[in-house]
């Protein structure tokens, strides 16, 4: 388990126990303020939203960030993201105050998961076809990658310590020779 992870965890537990509600009330909110956008669209303001439903500011972020993710995943439910969908995702990023820079975290974050789940899906059989490899490429160009640098990326070893020991590096030419 990474670090980030962890942190995360502990983040979690930590709120948990000290804002016991607000995991509720998030999911409240965001069902609330995602239906708000909808029915709104143009006329809609975030500020507004929350106010109107009594949701306290500092889950603001938090919850534009979820309303964002939910139309990210119904977006990749093809798992491709076109350019009107890529549109609307702005649209909807600026109407929640999001920065750019989150948008894009939370872009790469999915583009990601929807890459490694039909990249699994694609080596089930053992073979990867013409048609896995042009979607897995569509996949990746839609969040400005390769299929082969979102690949390598995948396949490297996640804990370089291992690979760069004085044991490993003693070993690895004889693996070479053999």
């Amino acid at each position: 388990m990474t670090t980030k992870r962890v942190l995360s965890l502990l983040q979690r537990g930590w709120t948990a126990f000290v804002d016991p509600g607000r995991e509720e009330r998030l999911q409240r909110g965001t069902t609330l303020v995602h239906r708000d956008l909808a029915h709104q669209r143009d006329e809609f303001d975030f500020s507004s939203s929350m106010a109107k439903h009594d949701l306290p500011i500092e889950d603001a972020e938090e919850i534009a960030r979820r309303i964002f993710e939910k139309c990210l995943m119904k977006a990749w439910d093809d798992e491709e993201l076109t350019a009107k969908e890529q549109k609307t995702l702005a649209w909807v990023a600026k109407h929640l105050n999001l920065s750019r820079e989150e948008t894009e975290r939370i872009q790469r974050t999915q583009a990601d998961t929807v890459f490694t789940s039909t990249l699994a899906d694609a080596f089930r059989d053992g073979i990867l076809d013409e048609a896995e490899f042009k979607k897995l490429d569509r996949i990746a160009s839609s969040s400005g990658s390769t299929s082969a640098t979102a690949t390598r990326t995948r396949m490297a070893p996640s804990d370089t310590s291992v690979a760069s020991s004085p044991r490993a590096r003693s070993r690895a030419p004889r693996r070479a020779a053999r």
